[in-house]
């Protein structure tokens, strides 16, 4: 229940507060408007909060408002969330890293295929160990994928825009950043 003072305007002010004011009267437990009119209170019905966008926008409530049928509304207000709100929500809320997706891409990636089969021949080695490098990058240690991927890199010879290709899908699957940047070998 929340209460608006008619004399002062203060909103919202407790029905323990309108107690403290009165110690000498006895309320009902739900006090109606005719309970609280004669000494300056008027109870204010809840509305629902408007939809609004979490990330961009903040909402508050506003002083409640008399509408056509002599009832005081709860209402809101929607206002711009600032750039540190923004922020902050975008931290909180990061995307899921889409492992799975970026694997699938991968598989079904031609130029990928034929830079593996090409390093087997000059890096079997690293073409033979990115496979389960990947599974440990997903879970978290990246360095053996980035060894290998260097490795695969400097004996094929892969083109910086097939390079720039697979960071923008890393970069689309929300992967680790540490991740993204072992894709870009030196």
């Amino acid at each position: 229940m929340t209460i608006l003072s008619l004399t002062s305007n203060a909103y919202p002010v407790s029905f323990y507060e309108v107690r403290q004011a009165n110690p000498n009267v006895s309320f009902p437990a739900s006090p109606t408007d005719e309970d609280l009119a004669p000494f300056g209170y008027v109870n204010v019905t809840p509305t629902p909060q408007p939809s609004y966008d979490q990330r961009i926008e903040r909402i508050k409530e506003a002083a409640p408002a008399l509408d056509a049928d002599g009832i005081y509304r709860q209402q809101w207000t929607i206002c711009d969330a600032t750039p540190e709100e923004i922020a902050a929500y975008d931290e909180a809320n990061k995307p899921a890293p889409d492992w799975a997706r970026f694997k699938r891409i991968a598989l079904n990636s031609d130029t990928l295929n034929g830079i593996i089969a090409a390093a087997y021949e000059s890096a079997p080695v690293a073409a033979g160990a990115l496979a389960s490098a990947l599974l440990r990058a997903e879970s978290g240690d990246v360095s053996d994928f980035a060894d290998a991927w260097k490795k695969i890199t400097r004996a094929v010879d892969v083109p910086a825009e097939v390079i720039v290709g697979f960071v923008g899908v890393a970069q689309a699957c929300q992967l680790p950043p540490d991740f993204v940047t072992a894709l870009s070998p030196d």
